[in-house]
Order: structure tokens, then C-alpha cells, then sequence
């Protein structure tokens, strides 16, 4: 694996980036893990292409089985070039929403640590 610095410092600079990785043809492969906090504080939309992760760790933060304070690697999931950029957009795009994304980010967690005696 070679490391490239993209030089993006913009959330839209970063979304392009993620965006036109699939359609580079010289590059090999990419991996996006996401963690399922992230997933779990994004806001519920029509026709979302975040519902299925979003519902897999709403179970996997709720079914008690693993430890959401913990570095378990259970905890990340592989995303897509376009899971990645809307998790991204949803959290760094300025506005109202991006707020409301990392309050319920905030949210999540502290319902996480406040469990477990963080």
C-alpha cells in the first residue's frame, strides 16, 4: 500500500475525492471502514443508502454483545465510495444537518458511556 496525500481541505474537496476513487483506473483497491457510531447517529432519510448500515449498528450498539466502548473490530464496518462520502457530507457539510448529525453523534455516545460507566 502507497499512502498519497489528495491535499483536499474542504468537505466537498474530500466527497469528490471518495467519489472518483472507483473511477481511477489505476487504482488497485481501496478499504472504507466506518464505525458503527457513525451510522447510528445519521438521520433517517426517504430512500437512503444508509438504511441497511444504519440498521446493522443500531442492533449491533443495542444487542449487548459487544462492548461499543471497546476497539473491537466488530465495531467498523466496510463502506462504499458512496457511504463514505455521505457519512462524510452528513457530518463535515456546513449547516443545520451536519449540526444535528453530530449532536446525535454526541448522543450515542454518551448513551454508550453512560452504560458502561465511561
Amino acid at each position: 500500500m502507497i499512502a498519497v496525500e489528495l491535499g483536499a481541505s474542504r468537505v466537498d474537496e474530500a466527497i469528490r475525492v471518495v467519489r472518483a476513487l472507483g473511477a481511477h483506473r489505476y487504482l488497485a483497491g481501496r478499504l472504507h471502514l466506518i464505525h458503527a457510531f457513525a451510522f447510528a447517529a445519521m438521520p433517517r432519510q426517504p430512500n437512503d443508502l444508509l438504511a441497511g448500515p444504519k440498521t446493522w449498528a443500531n442492533g449491533l450498539l443495542s444487542d449487548g454483545l459487544v462492548d461499543p466502548a471497546s476497539r473491537d473490530e466488530c465495531l467498523w464496518r466496510r463502506g462504499s465510495d458512496a457511504e463514505l462520502a455521505a457519512v462524510l457530507e452528513a457530518f463535515w457539510a456546513p449547516g443545520a444537518p451536519s449540526r444535528a448529525a453530530r449532536e446525535a453523534l454526541r448522543q450515542v455516545w454518551l448513551g454508550v458511556s453512560g452504560r458502561k460507566g465511561i
